[in-house]
């Protein structure tokens, strides 16, 4: 049977990013075949905001380059082929490969969210700290009386639509398939916990990978569902 390794990319320390596609795969195999020795191919699909309206992104398409010169990446144990790892970027739900999912990265205008300030302990000038600003820039308008400038005038940002949803639907999917093979959810946003916990409750074998081995709000549900939580 093979396994899958769902990956929510942008939540990936930067310090694994920058070690490359290779070096994480290496990561995924270990954890993958210290649990299930005799496990088949292990495909790998990252997500993320990989498209803009105009196609890839700078991101996306570095990485589908990458994974064009180092993937598949064949394994041998004991001189006999055990086993593929293959990656692709998550463009489409898992089990409807020729609807192509588009435009998830978009800009936006504004800031994302209203902020609360609090005085930092360390701050060398309370008297002309610039954090009332940010909120008040954060909540509409300029700090300063009098100014027209609204927020959306002055600020925007990079926001990603589908990914979450995209890596949800694609662990139910793969938990419907007979038999489950084993999944293995690399995140650390409880925003999966949902996803993750219908399918352990179908009997679906899922494995959750953090990248810190800090205990979580929903880690006794999760291991009482037996989702295994494992640390990257």
């Amino acid at each position: 049977m093979d396994a899958f390794a769902l990956v929510d990319y942008d939540n990936l320390p930067m310090a694994i990013r920058n070690a490359g596609l290779v070096a994480l795969a290496w990561r995924i195999e270990s954890h993958v075949t210290g649990i299930v020795p005799t496990i088949g191919d292990i495909h790998i699909r990252l997500y993320g905001g990989w498209y803009e309206v105009a196609g890839l992104t700078n991101s996306g398409t570095i990485l589908t380059q990458e994974i064009g010169r180092s993937f598949p990446i064949p394994i041998t144990v004991g001189g006999n082929a055990a086993r593929t790892i293959t990656c692709e970027i998550g463009s489409s739900l898992i089990d409807s490969r020729g609807e192509a999912l588009l435009f998830t990265k978009r800009n936006r205008r504004g800031m994302r969210s209203v902020l609360r300030s609090q005085t930092p302990r360390n701050c060398i000038s309370p008297g002309t700290c610039t954090i009332n600003s940010v909120v008040r820039w954060s909540r509409g308008s300029c700090s300063f009386a009098g100014c027209g400038v609204a927020t959306p005038d002055a600020f925007t940002y990079d926001e990603q639509k589908l990914t979450d949803t995209l890596l949800c639907a694609d662990i139910l999917a793969l938990a419907r398939r007979t038999p489950p093979p084993p999944t293995f959810v690399l995140s650390n946003d409880d925003d999966m916990t949902p996803a993750i916990l219908l399918a352990a409750k179908s009997g679906a074998p899922i494995f959750l990978v953090r990248n810190l081995a800090n205990p979580k709000f929903y880690d006794g549900i999760l291991r009482q569902n037996n989702v295994q939580i494992l640390t990257l």
